[in-house]
């Protein structure tokens, strides 16, 4: 599903769209992802679509330099795409690091996603 029903969803079962805070975190949902869900990516709650360039965690209102971030090599980049900007956040695996890194993404695309309890 896209970003935003993602985060509905979420929100409808009483949890929220995952946050990350931390390195070990984050190693612990790539690894989840990966090997439990079978993807190589997934949505976060993370946003900077009410301020550009401004990333925060939508689930928790704590900005990325509050918390914690691991962009890959020249992300965010804002790729514009014909009519889309990229304002929300995945978690993608990358085959050539052989590890997890972020990205931001288009909200329309759909991806899988994972909720937590807040």
């Amino acid at each position: 599903m896209n970003w935003y029903a993602a985060f509905q969803t979420c929100a409808s079962h009483g949890l929220q769209l995952l946050t990350i805070n931390s390195a070990l975190e984050n190693f612990e949902i790539s690894e989840y992802v990966r090997y439990t869900l079978n993807s190589v990516s997934i949505w976060t709650s993370g946003t900077d679509a009410g301020n550009e360039g401004k990333w925060s965690w939508m689930s928790t209102g704590k900005t990325f330099k509050e918390t914690f971030n691991y962009w890959f090599k020249d992300e965010p980049n804002n790729l514009q795409r014909p009519c889309m900007g990229e304002d929300c956040l995945m978690v993608g695996y990358r085959e050539t690091e052989q590890c997890f890194w972020w990205n931001d993404f288009p909200c329309s695309f759909e991806l899988p996603s994972v909720c937590e309890k807040p």
